[in-house]
């Protein structure tokens, strides 16, 4: 049975008829409808019509926009390397033994003797290693190790350079009640500019974003090339009794570089000890993995390429209706953008415009990747030629210069991911 509406539903019936309920046959054959409202309505239902239709090219978007976005973050091998290199930190790198048990790792780090223990046993055992390790009991002496296996770090992963040990020392300051201080003769301080908080737990993702104010009076580089282009190991022993570790000592990091030529894959490791004046020792370990050749393998050209496709198909669509539209309406923008503003309209030029946005980022970051990947591959020459330089610093300078550049591009990534 056909549904009555009220008069009122029908603002151009007279209101003398008011309190009727009518049928729209019964509408349409006693008053008629405007011409206007038909419009309207046929407007409407062509629109829905077009945004059903556009649906499946939709999806079809979201489709190739995941397979381009896990095609260049291979998250199977980012996570396989990255896990693999916590666990051999974790579960490796131990410190208080008792004949060939380590009974701690490095979350076990509560002073500065730890501090030394660990490193001096722990990691240096993983990652500066000097001789072959043998089976337990099997009465075969060691050797020293062959240059090719020491530049390896879990026998597949090439190590890039030294390891870089650095800290953020803090600053004399007043105390929040002088008084009582001086009477106890006690200090406070604070690092200048560093507006971070350590006093709870720190997560990953806020030690990849807090700033890091490195004491460059302090840093040490563990290791490093020599003028063949082979890692060597450098002694750790000395490190505390030049009582590197102060009072004033605030964050330190312990950061190194490795390459996996299976994957194309550059990573940077960091394990974090942070000293709030709570004092508690936090620890953490963050890893940041990018893709040095971006455009190895068919797919991911394909998939990239689909995907720009789709989005200049669209602006080129949208182009098109809006010549025609301003044609229609002879050049009057007005009385154009009053037909051609519309939701579905302005969600298409957003997408169009942030797809384009990202295409200039994703640009300056594939060059940015290139530039790293010409840097590590020019690094060994460098190291060589510093062997003969008269600057004793010639060295330390191209370490840095790494460091840096995968510090600016991580931080390009990560901004970009976000």
């Amino acid at each position: 049975m056909p549904d009555r509406k009220s008069v009122r539903s029908y603002y151009w019936i007279p209101q003398t008829v008011a309190g009727r309920k009518l049928t729209p046959d019964e509408v349409v054959r006693e008053y008629g409808v405007p011409v206007h409202v038909l419009l309207r309505y046929w407007k409407l239902e062509l629109e829905s019509e077009a945004a059903v239709k556009s649906l499946p090219f939709a999806l079809v978007l979201i489709v190739f926009f995941a397979l381009f976005v896990i095609s260049h973050e291979s998250l199977a091998e980012v996570q396989g390397i990255q896990k693999a290199l916590d666990f051999d930190i974790e579960e490796n790198a131990n410190f208080a033994f008792s004949h060939n048990m380590g009974f701690k790792n490095f979350q076990d780090v509560n002073s500065f003797a730890d501090f030394y223990s660990w490193l001096n046993l722990g990691f240096a055992h993983v990652f500066l290693p000097t001789e072959t390790p043998v089976s337990e009991q099997s009465g075969r002496p060691t050797t020293p190790l062959l240059p090719a296996r020491q530049n390896m770090y879990l026998s597949h992963n090439r190590k890039v350079g030294p390891a870089k040990l650095s800290q953020m020392r803090s600053a004399k300051t007043e105390c929040s009640n002088p008084h009582l201080a001086d009477a106890f003769r006690l200090t406070c301080d604070e690092v200048d500019g560093f507006t971070g908080n350590l006093e709870l737990a720190p997560t990953e993702r806020y030690l990849e974003q807090v700033s890091f104010l490195t004491d460059t009076s302090s840093v040490i580089w563990l290791g490093g090339l020599d003028a063949e282009g082979n890692f060597v190991g450098t002694n750790t022993n000395d490190l505390e009794s030049h009582n590197w570790l102060r009072e004033d000592t605030y964050r330190v990091k312990l950061e190194f570089i490795t390459y996996n030529a299976h994957y194309d894959m550059i990573t940077k490791s960091t394990i974090h000890f942070l000293f709030p004046r709570t004092g508690h020792i936090w620890k953490e370990i963050t890893h940041i993995s990018i893709l040095l050749n971006p455009y190895h393998g068919a797919s991911r050209i394909a998939f990239e390429v689909l995907f720009w496709g789709l989005i200049s198909g669209i602006a080129a669509a949208e182009l098109k209706e809006v010549c025609v539209g301003l044609r229609n309406t002879r050049f009057r923008v007005k009385a154009f953008l009053r037909g051609y503003v519309s939701f579905w309209n302005s969600v298409d030029w957003l997408s169009i415009s942030l797809a384009y946005i990202m295409l200039a980022r994703w640009i300056h970051q594939v060059m940015m990747q290139l530039d790293l990947q010409e840097e590590v591959r020019l690094y060994p020459t460098v190291i060589a030629s510093c062997s003969g330089a008269p600057d004793a610093g010639c060295s330390d300078h191209a370490n840095e210069k790494i460091f840096s550049i995968f510090l600016d591009l991580s931080i390009y990534v990560q901004m970009s991911r976000t």
